[in-house]
């Protein structure tokens, strides 16, 4: 995992994580649950349940995986939450894009 470096806002309530997440379109508009997250990244060997505990600001969003605290873009995060999504085929793509 990564040293976070930045300060970062803790959510003050569920109503403001709903509200979040739903900015960040991490569920749907109309939701009023918290639904269950996946991180599919580079710091876990398989797909693993994951909660967002914050934020930085728009751009970074805080997540818990394993006991861990890291933090990610939150497009990346929703990215994830596809069944085709793939870190390996992410590598690949930003290999291809050097060359």
């Amino acid at each position: 995992m990564v040293t976070l470096l930045r300060e970062w806002n803790d959510f003050i309530s569920n109503e403001e994580k709903i509200e979040k997440l739903k900015q960040w379109s991490l569920i749907s508009p109309k939701s009023n649950i918290i639904k269950t997250l996946t991180y599919k990244g580079h710091y876990a060997d398989k797909p693993t349940i994951c909660d967002v505990i914050g934020y930085v600001d728009d751009n970074e969003i805080i997540i818990k995986i394993d006991e861990e605290i890291s933090s990610i873009h939150p497009t990346y995060l929703k990215e994830m939450q596809k069944p085709n999504f793939s870190k390996f085929e992410l590598a690949e793509s930003e290999d291809q894009e050097e060359i």
